[in-house]
């Protein structure tokens, strides 16, 4: 249980790291077994992750353990989550589209209004520019339409805002398409 089931940590977060807080606090909704939470751990954050999967939330307690990394991981929905506190960073990488569009409108506008002035989100859905795959079609309740993460964020700053349709194979060697809309925002101070 060394390493995370989605791969390291993606190369655009390692790129914006310098324009991030030095310090502060990260949320990482539906963190799965940890790859960003350790990471901004690592880079002495206080994190908070929560994810819907025990067993997921079980394989990041035991990676922080290891690492001597101080991490707050709990199973929940990100639909219970209650914000009781603004963050600094939030997280929601892969995530929000698993959700009802209600569900994850209300959830990105309070990610909006807790994240502390000049603080940042990153965000990356699927969208309906290509099917979703067929293992992830039937978890994909909500899906964005493609550009519609951007025009949410009217107003931020964008670091990055990127539409794509990613080419790959999955598990079973077929081929795959992914329809993702990525951004990174910076709340106006």
């Amino acid at each position: 249980m060394t390493t995370s089931t989605f791969g390291p940590v993606s190369k655009y977060i390692k790129n914006i790291m310098p324009g991030l807080p030095k310090r502060g606090n990260v949320l990482d909704l539906g963190c799965g077994d940890g790859r960003i939470s350790l990471f901004f751990a690592e880079h002495g954050y206080d994190v908070l992750g929560i994810d819907i999967s025990p067993r997921a939330i079980h394989k990041l307690n035991h990676l922080a353990e290891n690492r001597g990394l101080d991490v707050t991981a709990r199973v929940q929905q990100m639909e219970d989550f209650v914000f009781e506190r603004d963050f600094d960073v939030i997280v929601a990488h892969g995530t929000l589209q698993l959700m009802e569009r209600p569900a994850w409108q209300e959830l990105i506008a309070e990610m909006q209004r807790r994240t502390s002035p000049g603080g940042h989100n990153i965000v990356v859905v699927l969208t309906d520019a290509a099917p979703p795959p067929s293992d992830l079609a039937p978890f994909c309740r909500g899906l964005f339409h493609r550009g519609e993460l951007a025009s949410l964020y009217r107003g931020w700053q964008f670091i990055e805002n990127e539409s794509i349709v990613k080419e790959g194979q999955d598990v079973g060697n077929e081929p795959r398409s992914l329809a993702l809309d990525r951004l990174v925002a910076r709340r106006p101070l």
